[in-house]
């Protein structure tokens, strides 16, 4: 028995502090030291599972809705698809112009500069949100009649559409302050907020559908802004506490103009690229939209499926981003390789993997949200089948090792040429012209478009780390 008060005291205390140190280490990793590999994965788990949480906001709706559903409610949510993820894009695209200048000021151990950066970033992302907020809810229904949504979904797409906006700016407050813990080495607590918040989701969405029984679409809306308020809460409140580099002083937050500079100049080129796919995509929703709401159901339910398999590469890509851009910054090449290549195989086999299980089990996943609707399932099975396969060609960290290297604008480049250029080729020449207009002929657009972005992808990269190699580099940043 120890009889010296003292000693258990000490004794106590080193335990406890060995425990925070342990907590410290497998939160706030050191992407410039240590197994890569290793590295790669504790980073990239929680990001992978934080996404895929994500995407299960958008499905709880439609789940939700597919349990109380008594009309059009599930084909009136996926008709705005195209409208939301084009304005979000937008802002969200400028979040990685943040990513990328805060992984190499943190690498370099400018910590300074990387205070105004974060002040800078997290203002910007409320006035983001407020104006993509006042755009979204005026352009909604005519957008909506442009893209030919069915007539009988027109009311509840439209308020559906409004509402999601509304909540844009703490959207976009949580993606700013996410990705600023995210590039301190920290990629588990955005994950924590995440679960509380998709928890939350599911359970307001039964809540204001029992209570909200003539207005389905408002409650599931309404559901999801408050939620993510409350990740955004939780993500403040993280940053406010942080040590070191990521801190954020909110006595001291002051726009600086310089810094909101060099975020658009890195963001925007990525804010474009990320526009590109539902602007792109606008002629594709019509062409589907022309088959009527059990298409559109089927087209829906089988989004939810390979927005879950993309969080693999949402995830794996800003593990690329922020890890080979801090050892950038360190100068650190060997890292900056081995990262590129480790994650551009593990991508591979977790995506393709993935795939090859949801298209098996595709009948008996596509009822979650398309209901038992035989013509429904059967378009759904025809996208998923096509669309699955087809990520495993673009969702590669070739796009983000670009980046990562400070050429967001080559990338920019190269997308509007394979994503906006190509489907919107196949569109109006293609379609209808030298194939039939059919079902599968639409779907047909996105792996062509697929397959020439990823070869101009290769060749660049190619190119890039070859430069690298041979010490012909520039600084971007």
């Amino acid at each position: 028995m120890n009889k010296n008060p003292s000693v258990g005291t000490a004794q106590r205390r080193g335990f406890f502090a060995k425990r925070r140190s342990i907590f410290a280490r497998r939160t706030d990793l050191d992407l410039t030291n240590g197994p890569i590999f290793k590295t790669i994965l504790l980073f990239a788990l929680p990001l992978i599972l934080a996404n895929f949480v994500s995407m299960l906001f958008n499905a709880m709706d439609l789940m939700v809705l597919s349990w109380f559903s008594t009309g059009y409610e599930v084909a009136s949510v996926g008709t705005t698809s195209s409208l939301t993820h084009l304005l979000e894009n937008l802002a969200t695209g400028l979040c990685v112009g943040v990513n990328i200048v805060l992984a190499r000021l943190f690498g370099e151990g400018n910590k300074e500069r990387a205070q105004k950066v974060i002040s800078t970033a997290l203002i910007a992302s409320v006035g983001l949100g407020g104006i993509i907020a006042i755009i979204g809810s005026f352009i909604s229904r005519p957008f909506l009649i442009a893209t030919n949504c069915p007539p009988e979904c027109i009311e509840h797409a439209t308020l559906y559409a409004t509402v999601y906006f509304i909540g844009m700016p703490l959207l976009l407050l949580y993606h700013y302050a996410a990705a600023i813990i995210r590039v301190g080495g920290d990629s588990q607590r955005p994950l924590y907020y995440m679960l509380i918040a998709g928890v939350l989701n599911l359970v307001l969405n039964v809540i204001f559908c029992l209570l909200l029984k003539e207005n389905k679409v408002m409650a599931v809306a309404l559901a999801t802004a408050l939620s993510k308020g409350v990740a955004a809460i939780l993500a403040l409140r993280r940053l406010s506490r942080a040590e070191g580099a990521c801190r954020w002083d909110i006595r001291k937050t002051c726009f600086d103009f310089s810094s909101f500079k060099t975020i658009i100049l890195f963001g925007l080129p990525t804010a474009i690229t990320s526009c590109l796919y539902p602007i792109a995509n606008m002629q594709i929703a019509a062409g589907i939209n022309s088959y009527g709401a059990n298409f559109v159901a089927g087209n829906t339910a089988s989004q939810q499926y390979e927005q879950m398999v993309a969080s693999y590469n949402v995830g794996l890509s800003a593990t690329a981003l922020t890890i080979m851009g801090q050892n950038l910054g360190a100068k650190k090449p060997k890292r900056v390789y081995r990262t590129f290549f480790y994650v551009l195989i593990l991508e591979f086999c977790l995506i393709f993997g993935t795939s090859a299980i949801v298209c098996t089990f595709g009948r008996q996943l596509l009822p979650i949200f398309a209901g038992q609707n035989p013509e429904a399932i059967a378009a759904g099975m025809l996208r998923m089948r096509i669309m699955l396969f087809s990520y495993c060609l673009l969702h590669t960290p070739l796009g983000p090792a670009i980046q990562a290297f400070g050429y967001p604008t080559l990338q920019t480049a190269i997308n509007i040429a394979g994503i906006l250029g190509v489907r919107t080729l196949w569109m109006q020449f293609v379609y209808g012209n030298l194939v039939p207009e059919t079902y599968p002929m639409v779907l047909a657009s996105f792996p062509v478009s697929y397959i020439f972005t990823t070869g101009c992808y290769a060749i660049c990269i190619v190119v890039i780390l070859l430069r690298y190699r041979k010490g012909k580099y520039k600084k971007k940043i």
